[in-house]
């Protein structure tokens, strides 16, 4: 998934979780910037001094293409499960954290559907189930059509939910759940 569509859906993800959370609107607004700004983080491994770190150490002799691959370490699902159990424990009333960790997960979701295979580098499609082996995905070509029709989709569908949720024109996850 390219850049400007990790940020909407880091984005739409922030916003989502504070307006579920039900917070006041401000709160909302920086929800979504925190998860817009980390949306793109996981993606530190396409940097120039991290690729220059790859090919320094020799981390290839781990196997699978070695952690610091693109898509490798920094793409495994359970670093931003951790943070979300360690945000649970230790900051429980910093939303903020919680939100930047919802975006850090909606960039893992995204390359899950657009993370294409590179054989080259021995990495399949979509995220890695081990730290940087075993990949699960879609593998939906990064930058297609699918991609540019679906992320402002899901981005501008988010948006829209939580404006008419903060509105009140549109009842919170939280009332419906309770409801039933």
């Amino acid at each position: 998934m390219n850049h400007r569509h990790h940020v909407l859906i880091g984005a739409s993800a922030g916003l989502g979780y504070t307006v579920a959370r039900g917070l006041p609107v401000w709160q909302c607004l920086i929800g979504a910037g925190v998860g817009a700004a980390v949306g793109p983080l996981p993606d530190v491994d396409n940097h120039r001094w991290w690729k220059r770190l790859d090919r320094v150490l020799p981390d290839e002799w781990l196997g699978h293409g070695g952690p610091l691959q693109h898509r490798g370490l920094t793409h495994w699902w359970a670093l931003p499960a951790v943070a979300w159990l360690a945000a649970v424990r230790f900051v429980p009333h910093w939303w903020w954290v919680f939100a930047a960790v919802v975006g850090w997960a909606s960039h893992l979701v995204g390359d899950l559907l657009f993370g294409e295979a590179d054989r080259y580098a021995h990495r399949g499609p979509g995220i890695p189930l081990g730290p940087w082996f075993g990949y699960v995905g879609l593998g939906l070509k990064s930058g297609g059509i699918g991609e540019r029709v679906l992320a402002p989709l899901i981005g501008l569908g988010a948006i829209g939910w939580a404006t008419l949720t903060l509105t009140g024109g549109w009842p919170l996850v939280h009332q419906l759940v309770a409801a039933r």
